[in-house]
């Protein structure tokens, strides 16, 4: 029976934007007091109901990987790595974009216009640091998506990412993959709420994913 892994570890990182604490490195291993991880993925149905149910937790976010092809009439296109992730997962990093804004509840539903945040690097090297791309149309995997972000220097959550997508518009969420509980598609991270202890975390999740199990049994 599966059980949910909670993980706490230090990483340095000189925020420049959003407190000096937090890191947006966060992919298993997150700063003290700041994040927990369940260290395994998690299906996506069981994610919306821990998030209503939970009480250790002040926020819980989810994402999953997956590469973008970028393109634009006037560059050849490029295969970078991308990340999907909830509407919440930024806020709950609590790092800002340096231009424009992270996604909105809006943004993260099925069938919402497609938008993309990009990253420093992709930014500068692709638009010149042009501060114009926000609200521009690209092509990202053979979409038409609207620039809504650029996320600060040296933040590629949560490893190598340089493209993010709301996670109601990634490919292993299409269909019925939302609510199916037999596919597992999604890391799982969260913050503690003030006074909460990892072993009362643990606790909560351990019940609720068993309470899930025989709720659900696959």
């Amino acid at each position: 029976r599966y059980r949910p892994k909670i993980a706490r570890g230090d990483i340095s990182y000189d925020a420049e934007h959003g407190e000096k604490d937090q890191s947006p490195y966060c992919q298993k291993i997150f700063r003290k007091r700041a994040f927990d991880a369940m260290n395994v993925a998690q299906l996506a149905e069981n994610f919306r109901d821990w998030q209503r149910a939970t009480r250790t937790f002040a926020g819980l976010a989810a994402y999953t990987g997956g590469t973008m092809t970028i393109g634009d009439e006037s560059q050849a296109a490029e295969r970078l790595a991308g990340s999907f992730v909830t509407a919440n997962a930024f806020p709950l990093l609590r790092v800002t974009p340096a231009l424009g804004r992270h996604f909105s509840e809006e943004d993260d539903r099925p069938g919402a216009p497609p938008v993309v945040i990009l990253s420093d690097v992709v930014w500068r090297e692709r638009y010149g640091a042009d501060s114009s791309v926000i609200g521009q149309t690209v092509r990202l995997s053979g979409a038409s998506v609207t620039v809504i972000g650029v996320m600060p220097p040296g933040f590629h959550f949560p490893l190598v990412a340089n493209l993010w997508q709301p996670l109601a518009q990634a490919p292993a969420l299409a269909g019925d993959a939302r609510e199916r509980r037999d596919v597992r598609t999604l890391d799982v991270f969260g913050r503690l709420r003030d006074g909460e202890t990892l072993t009362r975390a643990r606790a909560e999740l351990q019940t609720l994913t068993a309470a899930l199990a025989q709720a659900h049994p696959v």
